[in-house]
């Protein structure tokens, strides 16, 4: 509905530099920090909820590095710590007499523990907790963490439940870094999901894990390990093994975290590099997991292994007729069903994904950077019979050098690998060699493919890791709605329609340098106008620097109301501002004090001047204003001249965001 304006000496215009939605401030990529290599990593998911959201201890058992492994310390509290072989003696091997109480954290102090002889360095079976009152085990300081050095494993905790592990570091075990399993021995423990459940894992990192030989590093030993694992969470952890990194084909068993078994899990906000085999795996029966905003930076032969190849009698749960020692043929056995592995950035590694025997996992809105031999692989590895079919693959960004990735899609020559049952849709494939011949062998081996685009996703610079998108990116906009991916690698929501890869575009919103020039002046009575931007959730304001009629300001991003004093006759013209990536102009004029805009070509006519009038006569401040021919009183002469320049003024354009 157009109206005219018109303001009285406070008035104000709303100039907003950020579109609704976007918080101000501008980084590389909104939400990540900057790690090694320039590469981004994820920063803290602060706003992940688990059932340790909200609760803190009711008790403190301290441990700290400065007695001997077979000397005593003191009585656990912080000024006088229990040894290392007092957490073994007065915790571990007393749980079933003396068990650990729900609210209690064990806490270590920070320095280096090093355990001399091949033990297990934290060693606790049944460690219970409750929803309400969790046990915790970790560092004080999560800048400052303990590191455990050395033994067969650094962390094994078997059984638990509501137990939170955080803020340490793992580091040259040989065999496992951190353990975490059900104990199972029977049937009945492998069915059974409350064994081993509610944990949760965060800040802890481990690497160069495994024992050095002369052949290298040992096979199948991981850097986190968990078995039969319920109702789990980890994030804001890391993993790597470049001490221990060969390239010899038996170390491609070794995995940042090895999941057999394991059922209802969160993997968020990692960052795994330097593997010998993978970042993640899931297989053994593992089903409905979440593995979103994560990186992960040379990840071994296969970062995300959906499915593998597992021991029949280790499932959990436990294969329906299957028999030790008998030929086991289920159609409907699969290693891992309902893995989603969504908005994460590769970056290297052989391939980023493999199915090998799963059914209904998905892998989608990732963003892809340059594998080095395969897009992806679809295996079965003969283990249930079950196959590789019904999984998705959607709104991903490949981005490959063909002499890298010059295998493509892998999917093994087999009755049971049914690549043409998958859902593949709306995936973005740029070949930075040959930009014409981007497609590789993708339509071939998903002949059912729909909305594939062949183009350049326009990174943001990809020499600096910042693998979000620029505003013309064809995958802006050009993904699939899926449902179940709400949100991106950074934590914020996708838009509708939502773009393809693991960052949703967003508008990156910088400080904007505003300039522009003073016209048309006819000043009394104080000179130039008093223009000042005021940024409303702040409330700082901004003047600009007047230059001969030129104005210079620079403001931070925000939204910002704009006010103009003591001028008669001023117009001046905003430029230099930019909005949603666009250059915007806008003409502003003053009058005798008066921020007007016309926001639909109408004039202001006398019935507003005579309104005018009378809040001016109540406002004893604004007479130096009002007075426009100075005789000492506001009368009908100044609103004669005051309508007369109003006359003089053209249609002024509008404001629009």
């Amino acid at each position: 509905m157009k109206k005219n304006l018109c303001i009285f000496l406070s008035a104000l215009l709303l100039l907003t530099l950020l579109p609704m939605g976007i918080s101000a401030g501008y980084v590389a990529a909104p939400g990540v920090i900057v790690g090694e290599n320039g590469h981004i990593v994820p920063s803290v998911h602060a706003t992940i909820t688990t059932f340790e959201t909200g609760k803190t201890p009711t008790k403190t058992i301290y441990v700290d590095n400065h007695f001997d492994e077979g000397a005593n310390g003191g009585n656990g509290t912080e000024s006088n710590p229990y040894s290392i072989h007092q957490l073994r003696t007065e915790i571990s091997l007393k749980m079933e007499t003396n068990p650990v109480q729900p609210g209690t954290h064990i806490a270590f102090l920070p320095g280096t523990y090093t355990i001399h002889d091949s033990g297990k360095f934290i060693d606790i079976t049944g460690l219970t907790g409750t929803a309400a009152a969790p046990i915790w085990i970790g560092g004080t300081d999560p800048n400052d963490r303990p590191v455990f050095q050395g033994g067969k494993e650094g962390v094994n905790l078997s059984m638990p439940k509501y137990v939170v592990l955080h803020d340490i570091v793992v580091t040259r075990s040989t065999e496992n870094g951190v353990n975490i399993n059900d104990k199972a021995s029977s049937a009945a423990h492998q069915n059974d999901y409350t064994r081993a459940s509610n944990v949760v894992v965060r800040n802890v990192y481990v690497h160069d894990i495994g024992a050095l030989t002369d052949k290298g590093k040992q096979d199948n030993c991981d850097n986190f390990k968990f078995s039969g694992l319920n109702n789990y969470y980890v994030y804001d952890c890391e993993a790597d093994n470049k001490a221990t990194l060969t390239t010899t084909a038996g170390d491609h068993t070794s995995s940042g975290i090895d999941q057999v078994g394991c059922h209802y899990a969160t993997i968020v906000g990692n960052y795994f590099h330097d593997m010998n085999g993978n970042a993640f795996q899931f297989k053994g029966g593992s089903h409905d997991a979440d593995i979103t905003g994560n990186l992960m930076v040379n990840a071994g032969a296969r970062a995300v292994i959906m499915g593998g190849y597992s021991d029949l009698g280790a499932f959990r749960p436990t294969l329906p007729g299957y028999v030790k020692g008998q030929p086991y043929d289920n159609p409907d056995a699969f290693e891992a069903h309902n893995i989603r592995t969504y908005a994460n950035i590769f970056v290297g590694g052989e391939t980023p994904v493999a199915f090998v025997a799963a059914k209904n996992c998905t892998f989608i809105g990732n963003t892809v950077i340059r594998p080095d031999r395969y897009l992806m692989r679809i295996l079965s590895e003969g283990t249930t019979d079950g196959g590789c079919r019904e999984n998705t693959v959607s709104n991903n960004i490949f981005y490959y050098h063909s002499d890298e990735a010059s295998e493509g899609v892998q999917a093994e020559s087999d009755a049971d690998i049914q690549p043409n049952t998958f859902t593949v849709e709306n995936n973005l494939l740029y070949n930075i060699k040959t930009p014409g011949s981007s497609k590789s062998n993708f339509e071939t081996k998903f002949p059912q493919r729909v909305n594939t685009v062949y183009a350049d996703p326009l990174f943001t610079d990809v020499a600096t890791g910042d693998y979000s998108l620029k505003k013309d990116s064809p995958a802006v906009g050009a993904g699939t709605t899926v449902s179940a991916v709400p949100t991106d690698f950074n934590g914020a929501a996708y838009k509708t329609p939502r773009s393809i890869g693991a960052i949703e575009y967003v508008v990156t919103a910088k400080p904007q340098v505003v300039s522009g020039s003073i016209v048309g002046t006819e000043f009394r009575k104080g000179g130039a106008p008093a223009i000042t931007f005021t940024n409303t959730a702040t409330a700082k304001s901004f003047t600009p620097t007047i230059t001969d009629k030129t104005y210079t300001i620079t403001l931070e991003p925000g939204t910002y109301t704009l006010s103009a004093t003591k001028a008669y006759h001023t117009s001046f013209t905003l430029t230099g501002i930019v909005v949603a990536d666009e250059p915007i102009s806008q003409k502003i004029e003053v009058y005798a004090g008066l921020l007007t805009q016309d926001t639909g070509g109408t004039k202001v006519d006398i019935d507003c001047l005579i309104l005018l009038l009378g809040k001016y006569k109540k406002a004893a401040s604004a007479l130096d204003q009002a007075d426009i021919n100075g005789d000492g009183i506001i009368d009908i002469d100044d609103l004669i001249l005051l309508l007369g320049s109003y006359k003089k003024a053209n249609r002024v354009a509008a404001w629009t965001l």
